[in-house]
């Protein structure tokens, strides 16, 4: 390990102990919860807590890339469905009653638990929608670039496109026209 470069099976390891320590940590954060609200008679309180807070546990655990930012995101917005509920059982006059309601209605489940899928189309579609942004920005500054390149060809002849070695820019997906030329006449041949 002296070339600082992990292998594929000690970064299965790492994963694996961390996988461990985030359900052992869970574990025990839901345990003292329970038992407080045990200690409280509020156990419908905490199932609602726990099962509306599922999307958030399961994130926690399947995320395990450096930073967490998907955990991170579907916890917070999960954590926004879940919060208007029990904040309006703890205030009401008998929370447990209240609770075990808020299990049959199932407009609590969609507010819960489609707030944790906005935060899933968040983490899937911002990332896409960033590199969408930067493909086109780059393909309209090549296009700039060309016409300067073009003008400047010109303006001083072909001998500075020799001379200084331009290049034909072009957007990083497209095929040069040489290639699809060739495919073509392949397939008329066929």
């Amino acid at each position: 390990m002296s070339s600082g470069v992990l292998t594929r099976e000690e970064l299965n390891k790492i994963r694996s102990r961390r996988f461990t320590a985030n359900l052992i940590m869970i574990t025990l954060v839901l345990t003292a919860i329970g038992v407080g609200m045990e200690i409280l008679a509020m156990p419908f309180v905490f199932y609602l807590g726990c099962v509306g807070m599922l999307p958030a546990i399961v994130a926690n655990l399947i995320d395990t890339r450096k930073g967490r930012y998907a955990s991170k995101c579907v916890t917070a917005f999960n954590m926004a469905g879940v919060t208007p509920n029990l904040a309006g059982t703890l205030a009401s006059g008998s929370p447990n009653h209240t609770a075990a309601t808020l299990f049959e209605n199932p407009e609590s489940w969609v507010l819960m638990y489609g707030f944790a899928g906005f935060g899933w189309g968040i983490v899937y579609l911002i990332p896409r929608m960033a590199q969408l942004y930067f493909e086109i920005s780059s393909a309209y500054h090549i296009e700039k670039l060309a016409e300067l390149q073009k003008a400047l060809v010109d303006e001083w002849s072909e001998e500075v496109k020799a001379k200084l070695g331009l290049i034909k820019l072009r957007p990083r997906n497209a095929i040069p026209k040489a290639a699809s030329e060739e495919k073509v006449e392949k397939k008329g041949k066929k």
